[in-house]
């Protein structure tokens, strides 16, 4: 195996038994059109709210919590958290172009929208009033990158392990990788801001419209010879193609194995590792994640049970749709935080099992938790401060 001592050194903490369930998941013991939004004019994010209408709030509309008017951000796709008064079961939010619904629950509301770049008008709606608010896009102009890759066998198609009849194929992950990799870019925003009120976070390689390009990884191995691999192995030979084919040194890379499969209870060539300038996850939680902005509420909040017959459960235990893709997610985050800097594990947040509250960067709801997820309620969702410090002084976060 050709890895470097900085790699060496990550992958043994990874590798560690007492640690594999911490690093990216693990078994648990217990472009014709915008490819992250519909074809329609007005995109709608809905999910079923309890909202109680206790505890008023002395505002009589709907207002943002964590933008000021004018601010500007790097990022296309924001995470807004806010409130509205008692009442309001709804807040409509109108953006570029777009027309966007969110639940309220216990007066609190949480989403994302996408924006264009400039200034964009941001029109909160709710029962009878309207509050606008101004937020700037401005891309960055970094030239070190983030790289989302999906991996494929040398026979392979590109599909996913899936239910039959579920969407799995090439065109599929693309869409899913692309929305996860600008998900983790703004979630790392929001999180940087909630522990410094500053919104850094790392540039994505994108295409002119700020949607990231998914690159295709073929790999020279059969789909049944990288099954027989370890993780190790897979790593080195993921990390072997990156190099021969002189990807950007400016590039940090978090691939997605598409080729993971699951069988006799047992998980195929899937793995959780990170180091250097490279991270890398199987797919294994593709087909329980949004492909689009409108399927994020509903995929966050999928109750359905995962039948362990047919399919892995790799989600600390909770074993339904929305958990996994959570923990999937939330996991690729993790590896992605090793590439910087040689970000260690940690003892609370994304780089210890934090990462399994990533979907309350998101949602305002969670099944099965009876209070809104308010910022103080995401948890595991944060990055500590050895991870704050390390970003503020990483090149990859330079504006």
């Amino acid at each position: 195996m050709r890895f470097t001592q900085q790699y060496f050194f990550l992958l043994t903490l990874c590798l560690y038994p007492a640690l594999l369930a911490s690093c990216g998941g693990g078994q648990s013991s217990t472009p014709t059109t915008n490819p992250i939004i519909s074809s329609s004019s007005n995109s709608s994010s809905t999910a079923s709210s309890n909202s109680s209408s206790s505890a008023a709030n002395a505002i009589n509309e709907c207002e943002l919590l964590n933008f000021k008017k004018d601010d500007v951000i790097s990022y296309k796709l924001p995470i807004l958290y806010g409130r509205c008064a008692s009442g309001n079961t709804t807040v409509k939010i109108e953006v570029a172009g777009k027309v966007y619904m969110l639940p309220v629950v216990g007066n609190y509301f949480k989403g994302v929208v996408l924006l264009n770049k400039g200034a964009n008008e941001i029109r909160l709606q709710s029962i009878d009033k309207t509050s606008y608010s101004n937020v700037y896009y401005e891309p960055s102009q970094n030239p070190k990158k983030v790289q989302m890759i999906y991996a494929v066998a040398a026979d392979d198609n590109g599909r996913f392990l899936a239910a039959s009849g579920e969407a799995n194929d090439l065109e599929t992950a693309k869409k899913r990788l692309a929305l996860e990799g600008l998900m983790m870019q703004s979630g790392t925003a929001e999180m940087m801001y909630k522990a410094i009120r500053e919104r850094l976070t790392y540039a994505l390689v994108e295409d002119e419209d700020g949607i990231p390009l998914v690159r295709i990884l073929q790999l020279p191995q059969s789909h049944a010879t990288l099954l027989t691999k370890t993780g190790e192995e897979l790593y080195s030979i993921i990390s072997d193609e990156l190099h021969a084919a002189n990807q950007d040194i400016d590039y940090k890379n978090m691939v997605t194995m598409g080729f993971s499969d699951y069988a006799q209870g047992k998980n195929l060539a899937h793995t959780a590792l990170g180091g250097g300038s490279l991270g890398v996850f199987g797919g294994l939680h593709l087909h329980t994640c949004p492909s689009s902005i409108e399927e994020i509420i509903p995929s966050f909040s999928n109750t359905t049970r995962i039948n362990t017959n047919l399919l892995p459960d790799d989600s600390n235990g909770r074993r339904t749709y929305w958990a996994n893709c959570a923990t999937g997610m939330g996991a690729s985050m993790h590896e992605l935080g090793h590439t910087f800097d040689h970000l260690m594990h940690s003892e609370t947040g994304i780089m210890s099992r934090g990462f399994d509250n990533f979907n309350r960067l998101f949602v305002i709801e969670e099944p099965d938790y009876s209070q809104p997820l308010t910022t103080g309620n995401e948890e595991g969702a944060v990055w500590d401060n050895l991870s704050v410090g390390t970003f503020l002084q990483n090149e990859w976060f330079k504006q």
